[in-house]
């Protein structure tokens, strides 16, 4: 008894001096504020999966800028318009982390902690290689007219698929429907090819194949991953480990397939497709490969991802409101023709704000990318009178700007008008920037819009869609990750409008 009563109290010691050390140093260093960190850990133990949710209540204890401690690594969260609006453009905040789980998804073992990742766009540093590979996919697949043509055609194969659907009263998952959408315009632009065809079935099996690894690349490097930060717990993120590299190995074998297809029939004077593009601009050599399957891997996942998700939320608000709903059809009737789908000589911005506000509103309730991606301090900073050390790895909590950040009625309900002006006019608040700000901003964002737009108005002017269970109200429950989607798929029903 005696030398347990010893043991304990040279335990409480060691407990009580550490953080006596720790707060005093924190202070010393001007850090901001934020809860006390657990040794090892950090504050890793006090985040659930919804960390959007955990974020905004810390911000509430603790202030639009606090800290956390995620092992060893000191994170910082930032809140509120008028504060990330200074951040994100900032030179100093325009790092990027290569945490364990990109590591691997990029098959980059080797990168040290605290460098940024050498290849791809999303989670490297702003160098020149990064600068040329972003130049390339912005001049060479954003480009309007090919995108445009890619677009139309995937409408009118969505349109076909509704009339089926409506033809024969069967329940839909709207949310297959837009994945077929938006993966087969990115295929079409980035490979000269979609993945599927108006059934949904794959049009070749490696591109199926392709497409599951990036889905489960998506959906694992957005998990919640421990050994991101404290590496000798690997073993509790097993699992989730062995399913990236698993993605990994069968992305690589697709992707070197059809590099080499396409390597066999390059005509360097008039590149068909984004592969070629890569294959014209990047120099030959041992990273040739390497570089063209990241850039591939990440406008696949990123580019398909997120506008699915977009256009699940903005279906499953529009059927969960019918009045909202038939506003938009009778607006988008009076502004385009009967047969309208086809893209070439069409701009919708300037014609129908209610279906621009609808847009807004429906990433204002629920914003795809609720914390954007993290960044890396690249220099030691100042913000708000807090010194921020090189290395600190920077959270946006987007999320909470989105729901509480707007001075507007009934913040918690899904209404257009909160993006209209007495006028009629669709706006732009400051609060408004999904796609984020400065040099990072999502170089997809023309090719997103054109997207949500032209599909939404294209589809409602032509069809209703409601519930699939009208007695059973729709589940607009997000489960977080990288992008934010329905915790359960929407399930609905489509008529022919009249």
């Amino acid at each position: 008894m005696h030398w347990t009563i010893v043991w304990l109290s040279y335990l409480v010691f060691v407990v009580v001096v550490y953080y006596i050390f720790r707060i005093g140093r924190e202070k010393l260093q001007r850090l901001p504020p934020g809860p006390l960190p657990l040794p090892i850990l950090g504050n890793l133990p006090s985040l659930s999966p919804d960390i959007p949710l955990d974020f905004t209540r810390l911000m509430k204890k603790y202030g639009n800028i606090y800290r956390l401690w995620m092992g060893n690594q000191l994170v910082v969260i930032i809140s509120s318009e008028k504060l990330i609006r200074e951040v994100l453009p900032a030179r100093n905040f325009t790092g990027r982390p290569c945490l364990r789980s990109i590591k691997l998804a990029h098959e980059m073992p080797e990168v040290k902690k605290g460098e940024g990742c050498p290849v791809g766009m999303l989670f490297s540093d702003p160098t020149e290689d990064w600068k040329s590979t972003r130049s390339i996919v912005h001049t060479k697949l954003m480009r309007p007219a090919r995108l445009r043509e890619c677009i139309a055609q995937q409408i009118q194969q969505f349109i076909e698929a509704m009339g089926d659907y409506a033809s024969s009263g069967e329940e839909i998952d709207i949310s297959v429907q837009c994945r077929n959408f938006s993966v087969n315009v990115i295929s079409l632009a980035g490979l000269g090819m979609p993945v599927f065809n108006k059934d949904g079935l794959p049009i070749r099996e490696d591109l199926k194949r392709l497409y599951n690894s990036l889905c489960v690349l998506a959906e694992k490097t957005g998990e919640p991953i421990i050994s991101d930060f404290v590496e000798f717990l690997a073993f509790v993120d097993e699992k989730t480990i062995s399913a990236i590299i698993s993605a990994v190995k069968d992305q690589n074998e697709v992707f070197f397939k059809l590099i080499e297809e396409h390597k066999k029939t390059l005509d360097r004077d008039d590149p068909r497709d984004i592969i070629d593009q890569f294959l014209v601009l990047k120099e030959e050599g041992p990273n040739q490969m390497r570089d063209i399957k990241a850039a591939l891997s990440e406008i696949f996942a990123a580019g398909s991802t997120t506008t699915t998700h977009s256009l699940e939320w903005i279906f499953g608000f529009l059927a969960a409101h019918q009045d909202i709903q038939t506003k938009l059809r009778n607006e988008i009737r009076q502004n385009l023709d009967d047969n309208y789908f086809n893209l070439q000589n069409n701009d919708l911005s300037p014609k129908i704000d209610y279906l621009e506000a609808t847009i807004k509103e429906a990433h204002r309730c629920m914003p795809v990318v609720p914390l954007m991606l993290p960044r890396k301090v690249l220099a030691d900073s100042e913000l708000c009178g807090y010194h921020i050390p090189k290395g600190t790895l920077v959270f946006v909590n987007y999320y909470q700007t989105t729901q509480e950040g707007y001075d507007i009625p009934n913040p918690t309900q899904f209404d257009p008008s909160h993006f209209l002006d007495e006028s009629g006019k669709c706006i732009s608040p400051p609060q408004y920037f999904p796609f984020g700000l400065g040099l990072r901003v999502c170089p997809g964002a023309g090719l997103a819009e054109l997207e949500l737009r032209n599909l939404t108005a294209a589809l409602i002017q032509r069809y209703e869609f409601i519930p699939a269970n009208e007695g059973s109200p729709l589940d607009f429950t997000p489960t977080f990750g990288l992008a934010t989607h329905p915790k359960t798929p929407f399930k609905l029903r489509v008529r022919k409008a009249l």
